[in-house]
């Protein structure tokens, strides 16, 4: 609040948009939703940055409505749209109305921003919320350029959709384009594998895991013990378990599960 007033009296934020956008920036970052507004709102010199700012604001705290009005407003002005506008607003949709998703998809199109990665991606992980299966495998074919995001993003939708065997397949495929996996691929697959309950295609991830040294990483190990607790094999389990540096809640209850459902007393031990 200081530095505010300090640059409302020294006239700065009348000068350009710079002040004001810095201010923005802050204010988001803290998540003051009201006071961002008033800045923007008293803000005489807008830049675009600004305008991103406040979309990706009131899209993070959960103003779609004001989001999506105050990108409309953007539009409408002479200060143009960018690809970060768009991220903002797909971001922004989680519970998604497919008829303002296709709407922005060929606003996307219409910008010519339908070829730029971080773009596309959110645009497949908007159809991925929706559930649409067929949709999402269509936008990820036709997307002109596919990164480990992209990848990431429809293995887990189709892992998380019952679609597991589907995301092994992709997970496959990703191999073969020369893409290497990382945390978060090998984490979605493991999820697949736990729901197929095939035990050798969760040894050929766990053995990748090792290799890149993601095993002991607390999100891909209690990946790895929830697998191996869902295929009843507890003392695999337990030793992933024991190999986790960090342990979480998540990697505690994945071990918890796997004895409870041997009808162990360990588990009562491990509380």
């Amino acid at each position: 609040m200081q530095l505010q007033a300090l640059i409302e009296k020294s006239g700065l934020l009348c000068v350009d948009a710079y002040a004001g956008t810095s201010l923005l920036g802050m204010y988001g970052r803290l998540g003051c939703v009201d006071e961002a507004l008033e800045i923007f709102e008293c803000m005489p010199k807008k830049n675009l940055v600004s305008w991103n700012i406040m979309i990706s604001v009131l899209g993070q705290m959960g103003y779609i409505e004001d989001c999506i009005f105050m990108f409309t407003e953007l539009r409408m002005s002479p200060v143009g749209i960018s690809e970060s506008t768009f991220v903002s607003v797909l971001s922004c949709l989680e519970e998604v109305d497919m008829q303002l998703g296709e709407q922005i998809y060929g606003l996307v199109v219409k910008y010519r921003f339908d070829n730029v990665a971080f773009v596309s991606n959110c645009l497949i992980n908007m159809y991925v919320k929706s559930a649409s299966t067929c949709l999402t495998e269509k936008m990820f074919e036709n997307a002109p350029v596919k990164d480990t995001v992209s990848w990431n993003t429809i293995i887990g939708g189709m892992a998380n959709n019952d679609r597991p065997t589907k995301a092994l397949r992709l997970f496959l495929k990703m191999c073969v384009s020369g893409l290497s996996p990382n945390e978060t691929t090998l984490a979605n697959v493991l999820h697949s594998c736990s729901r197929t309950q095939i035990l050798s295609h969760g040894k050929c991830i766990h053995a990748k895991m090792i290799k890149k040294g993601f095993d002991s990483d607390v999100y891909t190990g209690s990946a790895l013990v929830n697998f191996y607790a869902k295929c009843d094999k507890v003392q695999e389990a337990h030793i992933c378990f024991d190999g986790i540096t960090q342990k979480n809640l998540v990697s505690w209850n994945s071990l918890m599960l796997g004895y409870s459902n041997r009808g162990s007393s360990f588990t009562v031990v491990l509380l």
